[in-house]
């Protein structure tokens, strides 16, 4: 069991859930100290980067969530980092670590991703250790990292974790495409591979988008959690919005989002929550929220989601979400909003449109 002090950020609602898993501990264990330049990825609340503080590593990050949670972690336990060692996937120098520490994330397209970026970044006789959850191991993974190293092994399963170790990178002739184009009806949109969903718009995404129903009012709207941004660049064509923003926690969704251009005043926001906009603003908010973080379902963020909406939205404002109807959020909506309606007409998503 570790010793640090560690907490979930943004909290979580299930006091069960932790800060760090076997994986985490087994990578720790593993390799209990490092030598030479140090790269972290992926970590999800910071136990590597407290755990290897000292080495003065290089902290790389999608979600804005993780940046802050691993700051809030070190904090809590007398550590630091200066803000210039956390690092976005594009901000990498090439051939700059020796050793890099990685938390396997959900999909192999973000794996394929992550691992790309890894290969750019490592020296030529530099290692990889990634840990995971052996329940979550599949053969894919192998297949990808012989793409971009020739020595590859792993460890023996401890907790119910593992360790798949690479070195002596390979030579890659033809590099993972990181951009994947996805259909709508007549339109297109690009996204990076790592944002949800890989393959196609998602489903629920979709039955919103076949059942918008318009507001009066649609001055400043907002596309929250928005990936590819498929729901604000709809929007964009079925009405007249004068502004229209994108947040998402993901810096690859908020990439994404930016490739789909509409002919709108747009904003673009990497954060995790609503705090950078002022009370009564928006008029319309629309959302299909994350619900798992990595494999772990939490539907802490969502209704943390709801509530600021309702602080943001104008008076007689509008938030529509769609999720599954499994998530059972109408009694939080009815709690907040003074009128909440669902469209019922699929069997497994639910619509809520939300009134202030």
């Amino acid at each position: 069991m570790s010793t640090l002090k560690l907490n979930r950020f943004p909290k979580s609602n299930s006091s069960s859930l932790q800060a760090f898993n076997a994986a985490d501990e087994l990578i720790h264990a593993t390799f209990p100290s490092l030598s030479g330049e140090v790269g972290i990825f992926n970590d999800a609340f910071g136990y590597l980067t407290c755990q290897y503080h000292n080495n003065n590593p290089i902290v790389v990050c999608d979600l804005q969530s993780q940046v802050i949670s691993a700051k809030k972690n070190l904090k809590a336990n007398h550590l630091a980092l200066d803000q210039k060692n956390f690092k976005q996937l594009f901000d990498l120098k090439s051939n700059a670590l020796e050793t890099v520490l990685f938390k396997i994330p959900k999909s192999n397209e973000a794996f394929e991703m992550y691992l790309q970026f890894i290969h750019q970044a490592i020296k030529a006789d530099g290692r990889v250790v990634c840990g995971f959850m052996t329940k979550y191991f599949n053969a894919g993974m192998v297949t990808i990292a012989e793409k971009y190293f020739k020595d590859i092994s792993q460890t023996k399963a401890t907790k119910k974790a593992r360790l798949l170790l690479l070195s002596n990178k390979k030579e890659v002739e033809t590099p993972f495409q990181k951009l994947n184009n996805l259909t709508y009806k007549d339109l297109t949109v690009k996204q990076y591979y790592g944002v949800f969903s890989a393959d196609k718009i998602d489903y629920a995404t979709e039955f919103l988008l076949d059942n918008l129903t318009i507001p009066e009012q649609t001055d400043n709207v907002l596309d929250l959690a928005c990936g590819n941004g498929i729901i604000g660049k709809v929007v964009a064509q079925k009405t007249n919005i004068e502004n229209l923003h994108f947040i998402d926690d993901s810096s690859l969704a908020i990439a994404s989002a930016k490739l789909n251009n509409i002919e709108k005043q747009q904003y673009f926001h990497h954060h995790y929550n609503l705090h950078e906009f002022e009370d009564n603003y928006f008029d319309w908010i629309l959302t299909n929220p994350p619900f798992h973080f990595g494999h772990i379902i939490d539907i802490s963020i969502p209704l943390m989601l709801f509530e600021e909406s309702y602080l943001k939205l104008k008076p007689n404002g509008r938030l529509t979400v769609v999720a599954n109807a499994s998530l059972g959020y109408l009694p939080t909506l009815e709690k907040l909003f003074k009128k909440v309606e669902t469209n019922r007409n699929n069997p497994k998503f639910i619509i809520y449109e939300c009134w202030k």
